[in-house]
């Protein structure tokens, strides 16, 4: 069953009410960094939840503003629909619609800047508003999410340097 959530636009994580920041710095150039997260292929070989990622849109249209696509997780699958794509820069993109309904509203923000010719800074946002009924419950909730995509963005760093 799929779960409606809110159209969020580029600024959402600016005003937020609940985030998870994760910030890493990597051996390898905001490009190469950029390549790895905007490769569909790549996902379920860093991110330990992922199963797979999959496009929506056809091929012309994917890989920019607008695109959609599927990611299939063991915490549920998601319909992703990017807001931001500026190589080498910045993705970002919110959930459209979920198959577990304990977000309202759900957005990632990827931001990579140059640290040097072979090195990059990764600051990656996950803000969300979780569902009422939900909300009583996030003190259980929050620690495992906030765990995995932790967990993931250390996997990241480490694919990334088996990558270089």
């Amino acid at each position: 069953m799929w779960f409606q959530l809110r159209t969020l636009g580029p600024d959402y994580p600016a005003s937020a009410p609940h985030k998870f920041l994760m910030v890493r710095e990597v051996d390898v150039s905001r490009e190469k960094l950029f390549a790895i997260l905007a490769d569909e292929k790549e996902w379920p070989k860093w991110f330990p939840d992922m199963r797979g990622v999959t496009w929506i849109s056809p091929e012309s249209e994917r890989r920019k503003v607008a695109a959609v696509r599927r990611a299939d997780t063991g915490s549920g699958d998601v319909i992703e629909h990017f807001v931001a794509w500026d190589a080498p820069t910045r993705m970002a993109f919110y959930a459209a619609r979920m198959t577990t309904p304990i977000a309202s509203e759900f957005f990632e923000d990827y931001v990579l800047e140059p640290l040097g010719e072979q090195r990059a800074r990764l600051t990656w946002t996950v803000a969300y508003l979780p569902r009422v009924p939900f909300r009583p419950f996030m003190f259980l909730i929050r620690p495992r999410f906030a765990k995995m995509f932790d967990d993931a963005a250390d996997a990241l760093v480490r694919h990334l340097a088996v990558k270089r």
